[in-house]
Formats: structure tokens, sequence, C-alpha cells
């Protein structure tokens, strides 16, 4: 899988270029985590700034790559919801993600649940 990186723009750049070459990556995720930085040191975006940066991707997007919608650190926020109203681009997207940091299965069980009835 490809993985774009959400900080600069030439990421998304890069990444158009990728899914129109002649061997582009059957996936890609476009965005990890945005809603949380790691000690400060990976970017953080709010749900319209992806939205803005996401827009050369939605324009050229290849014709063999699946897209994976945004995961965030939270599958409960309403950060992706707020990006789909932002890039009103939800069906782009052939897949979901979460992330999850669960202590029991029966709480990642129910997180999993709780995000597939969003």
């Amino acid at each position: 899988m490809a993985h774009l990186l959400a900080d600069v723009a030439p990421n998304f750049a890069e990444a158009v270029n990728l899914v129109n070459s002649p061997n582009p990556p059957p996936w890609m995720l476009t965005f990890n985590e945005p809603d949380y930085s790691y000690m400060g040191f990976t970017p953080k975006m709010s749900p319209q700034e992806a939205a803005e940066a996401i827009k050369p991707l939605l324009a050229k997007p290849g014709k063999n790559t699946f897209y994976v919608a945004p995961v965030t650190a939270d599958p409960m926020s309403l950060w992706v919801d707020e990006f789909f109203d932002a890039c009103d681009c939800k069906d782009f997207f052939s897949a979901y993600n979460i992330h999850q940091y669960q202590p029991t299965a029966k709480a990642t069980i129910y997180t999993i649940e709780s995000f597939r009835a969003k």
C-alpha cells in the first residue's frame, strides 16, 4: 500500500503522479491520524485543510488505484464526517480503516461495531 503523508502539498503532487504512472499502487491510504500529532512530530490537519489538500488527487485519481478514507486516531471523532462534508467526496473511497488501542477484545469489538453504525 502506498501511504500519503498529509503534511505538505508536494506529497499530493507525488501521489497524483504515482497513481497515474505505469505502475500505480493498488491501494492508497490518504491521511493517517490527521487529528493527532504524536509528541508534536507528526502533522495535524483540520478536516477542512485536508479537504483542500486532497483536491488534486480527486481531480486526477488514476484508473487502477482504490483509496482508503482517512483514518483518525479516535475512530469515534467527527473528523472524518466533517472531512466528507468539506470535500463532498465520500463516494471516492473504497474502504475505511480504524486504529484501535483498546485494552480488551470486547472494547475493540464495541468500537468497531459503533464505527460501522456511524
